[in-house]
Formats: structure tokens, sequence, C-alpha cells
């Protein structure tokens, strides 16, 4: 069920342009899926704003100032991690504190994309995840493993920052403890997990490693290999042969506990057949299509990605066809009752 979106506005000071839809995205990387939800809000007949590092100042300060109104905001950009400083991240909060809807809200992506906080809830909800073991920053100096611990871990193991983006302070072929200061010197997070490197199960020519989207409700599963992170969509034979059907299961669990719209999160089928989450979620998904880019993902899945975002916005927003139109009618009308203008049959 959804609800329609309701802006909490000052009467006083009506803004000058409410936008149907605001994208947030850094325009100096490949725009294949700006362009997308551009061409999306036409077909929906919503008005569309891109706001790239050049707007942002600008855009935030009008919103702030109520002279601009924004019903729903696609974040692609903001850092939560310099969430006092950042324009993006402001620019959510802003929108939100409006009555706007924000993809994803900043408040639960601030909570969801802490992998120390939000391990922890996967654990306690069933999810699989590779064994782990948690270290505060303050500890890194003195840290040493059990020796089952170390031997649940085995070597080479990964080392992971609890809260970062990107591949920053991540140490894939960690050895010994020390390599937890190589991760701490690359990240600025108060604690770091450390963890089996999984191994996946192959699938013929499959290695079983995903990454699967969850956008709006829907699920799309797809092949991803690393070390190349190459791309390949899922197709519904290869989810019956293989019995893929915990992807989905996993992923809708996810979105559930962390409240989010739309993000990935890596999945390995183990060689005992157990499905792990792997990096358990991403809340700002690399766009880049894989016709511009080796490791990029498939442009039909980029395509349907903008497609049930904007099918998302239109039914929060709730806008009929003509809307804006039939608004402007009757602001005329309005102004005709009041004697703002006369009527032009009312000449002569």
């Amino acid at each position: 069920m959804h609800h329609q979106i309701h802006l909490e506005l000052d009467p006083r000071h009506e803004p000058e342009k409410t936008y149907d839809v605001a994208l947030a995205f850094d325009c100096r990387v490949e725009d294949y899926f700006s362009l997308r939800v551009r061409e999306r809000c036409v077909d929906y007949g919503l008005s569309f704003f891109l706001v790239d590092h050049i707007w942002v100042d600008e855009f935030l300060e009008k919103l702030r100032a109520g002279q601009i109104a924004v019903r729903f905001l696609l974040d692609m950009a903001s850092d939560s991690t310099r969430p006092d400083t950042d324009a993006f991240y402001q620019l959510a909060k802003t929108v939100k504190a409006r009555g706007g809807h924000v993809v994803d809200d900043p408040d639960a992506s601030l909570v969801a994309t802490s992998k120390a906080r939000f391990h922890h809830d996967l654990v306690e909800n069933g999810v699989g995840v590779p064994f782990t073991v948690m270290v505060k920053r303050d500890q890194i100096g003195l840290f040493r493993l059990a020796p089952e611990e170390r031997q649940r871990l085995a070597t080479p193991f990964v080392i992971k920052p609890g809260s970062d983006f990107g591949q920053h302070g991540v140490i894939l072929d960690a050895a010994s403890e020390n390599d937890l200061l190589r991760s701490a010197a690359q990240s600025a997070s108060d604690t770091f997990l450390i963890q089996e490197r999984v191994q996946p199960k192959r699938l013929d020519g499959h290695v079983a490693w995903f990454r699967v989207f969850y956008v709006a409700g829907e699920v799309i599963p797809c092949w991803w290999e690393p070390p190349h992170a190459t791309y390949q969509l899922v197709t519904p034979y290869e989810k019956r042969t293989y019995h893929l059907s915990p992807l989905e299961h996993i992923v809708r669990k996810i979105a559930r506990l962390s409240g989010m719209d739309f993000f990935s999160t890596e999945i390995a089928l183990t060689q005992d057949g157990h499905f792990l989450a792997i990096d358990y979620l991403n809340d700002q998904c690399d766009m880049n299509t894989k016709s511009y880019y080796t490791s990029g993902v498939p442009d039909a899945v980029v395509r349907r990605i903008a497609w049930l975002l904007i099918n998302h916005a239109y039914q929060l927003i709730g806008k009929g066809p003509f809307e804006d139109e039939m608004a402007e009618a009757d602001r005329e009308m309005e102004l005709e009752r009041k004697g703002g203008h006369p009527h032009p049959l009312a000449a002569g």
C-alpha cells in the first residue's frame, strides 16, 4: 500500500516551483541512468530537476528558503559519513523534513549502512553471514584473535570497516591482526569486521556470487563474479534450475529490516550449499552500464531500475494527468473570483 506525499509547506511562503522528482547525482560520471530517469518522468508527466555538484548548494539554499519544493528525491550522491558538512546529505534531510519522500531515507540509510550494527540485525533474524569477529578502533593495537577464531577464519581472511563506503579500508588478503592497521589507515570507522573469506560454489559456467538489487518491492538478481565484477542477469530458467529462490527471500528480509526502497546486496552460495550475505547493503548503487564499462550493470537492468523508481514516485505522488494545468486553471478562476483580473467576456 502506497501513501501519497503531502508536503508540509508554509502557506505564507508558497514555493515558486515544486518539482515532482529531483535526482541528486554526480554527473561527472556516465549519465545513462540520469537520462533514463528523465525520460520516465516525461512519460509519467512528472516535472524533473537534476541536482548535480554544480547546482546542489544553490538548490539547497532555495529549498531551505521555501522558494522551491521537492515531492520525491532520488538520492544517489549523499555522503552519510559526513552528515553535517555534505550538501547532498543536507538536501536529503531537508526534503524529508518538508514532507517529501527520499529514496533512500537519510535516517534509515545512516543506520542500515553501518555494517557493524546491521550485522547483528541479520544474525538475529536468521540471515546467513560469514564468520565474523568485530574489533573496536581503540582495541586495534593490542587485539589478538583467539586460537579458535583464527582457525575458523583461515588465511587469507577479509577485513572491512564497519561504517564506510566503496572499497575504503577493505582488505581482501589479510593474514594477521597487523592488517587491521592497514584498514584503519584508510578508514575513519570506529569498528572493523574480520571475516572468513568465502569460497563460492560453481554452477556450471558460473561462479555462484550474486549482486541482487531491491527496487521499490522488486528483486533483480544478477550473477556478479569477483574480482572482475562482471554482471549478467539471472534468468528465470537459471533461478529454477539452480534453486536460487533464497536470493529473493534474503533480500526481502534485508529490505524489511532496513526500511529502504533501493539498494543492492552481495550474496554467495558456499561449497556446502549455504547462501551468505557478504556485502550487506549498498544504498547508492553504481548505475554505470555494461555498454560503457566492462564491469557495468546490464543496460536492461538500469532501464528497469529507472522505470521502477519513477513508477514508485508516481504512485507516491498520486498525480493525475494534467494536474498542473488544472491547478493553473483553478488559480485563474480564484483570481477572477477575487477580482484580480476581469474575465475576457466581461468587457463591453
